[in-house]
């Protein structure tokens, strides 16, 4: 049933991405009023529920258990990064992350210790969305998704994909399932709780700033944090392509 849903969303939104890239350095955002009430009714939800459990959850865990819950989610990511690794050809990279996956689920006790990196093998950050940009596939528009927020077309698709590569997704009984995701939700927020203060209080339009820092990140992310000249400056003179070109690919530019 889960494939079956995949292959008929899969190609329509891969066709709806490609249509919508834009060759314009600012974030394509045909969407804009449709995503701003989105996100209204998001910040709402974090308000109001989000961040007072995630202060709550800051304050009431130790350090040590914090650390323990975010390599235990981390760990669960192993056949996402592991696929997007093969998809872009980046064998050592895979085998990377295939021995990180099995240390720390073994000697590591199911991710609750991130014993691979006091081996000196650390983990790359990856996912399917980077995957497609590597490829060319272009971001499509900007979109807001209810509760998960900032993505744009490309990102969406790879979110799908890596939905059905998330062992959470095959958890049984679902309350199980529910709480696992709750969990590793609370637990992003508690992370970002200092990023989202200075956002807030340094933005004037906080949509806007979150817009633009997602595209940022992304980027940094599809080129593993060596953002080419052009890109980092957005003054940057010429033609050279940007991360909104059809047909762009970062492959060229990563090591």
């Amino acid at each position: 049933m889960r494939i079956s849903k995949l292959t008929t969303i899969l190609p329509l939104l891969l066709a709806f991405t490609l249509s919508a890239c834009s060759v314009q350095r600012e974030v394509p955002d045909p969407l804009e009023p449709v995503n701003r009430k989105i996100f209204w009714a998001n910040e709402k939800l974090d308000e109001y529920v989000l961040e007072p459990a995630a202060r709550g959850y800051d304050w009431a865990l130790p350090g040590v258990v914090k650390k323990s819950v975010s390599n235990f989610f981390l760990n669960l990511r192993g056949p996402q990064l592991i696929v997007s690794d093969l998809v872009q050809g980046k064998a050592c990279q895979a085998g990377d992350h295939v021995t990180r996956f099995l240390l720390n689920s073994t000697i590591g006790v199911v991710g609750l210790f991130d014993v691979a990196k006091e081996f000196g093998i650390e983990h790359h950050n990856e996912d399917f969305g980077i995957a497609l940009a590597y490829h060319g596939i272009g971001t499509g528009p900007y979109l807001v998704l209810p509760i998960l927020g900032p993505s744009n077309g490309r990102d969406l698709i790879g979110r799908i994909v890596d939905g059905f590569l998330d062992p959470v997704s095959y958890v049984d009984p679902f309350f199980v399932q529910a709480g696992l995701r709750v969990t590793n939700g609370v637990d992003q927020r508690r992370r970002l709780i200092d990023a989202i203060d200075v956002g807030h209080e340094s933005s004037l339009d906080y949509y806007t700033f979150v817009q633009s820092s997602y595209q940022q990140s992304r980027l940094n992310d599809i080129y593993d944090e060596k953002l080419p000249p052009e890109l980092r400056d957005p003054d940057a003179e010429g033609n050279e392509p940007n991360a909104d070109d059809e047909g762009w690919s970062p492959v060229e530019g990563k090591q």
